[in-house]
């Protein structure tokens, strides 16, 4: 967790979010997630492992289904890519 800054003008919150925790972050991988998706205990690796298979800058992993009224997505991105 880190104290975020007061949105600036023209920032909508979760994109502001997402920006402040990857200037803070420091591992190789960033990873942006919802707050109400259940990930299965392998998402993570393969996530990694397709993006070096690929290699990828950055993946997006859709979850739910819009037909549930629930959907989102999964971002993974290599740290060098930001």
């Amino acid at each position: 967790m880190i104290d975020g800054q007061e949105l600036p003008e023209g920032w909508l919150g979760k994109p502001w979010a997402c920006w402040q925790g990857a200037q803070a972050a420091d591992g190789a991988f960033l990873l942006f997630t919802d707050v109400d998706p259940t990930h299965g205990p392998q998402m993570l690796s393969r996530a990694v492992a397709g993006l070096y298979e690929d290699e990828a800058d950055l993946m997006t992993v859709p979850w739910g289904s819009s037909s549930w009224g629930r959907s989102g997505s999964v971002w993974f991105s290599r740290r060098s890519s930001c």
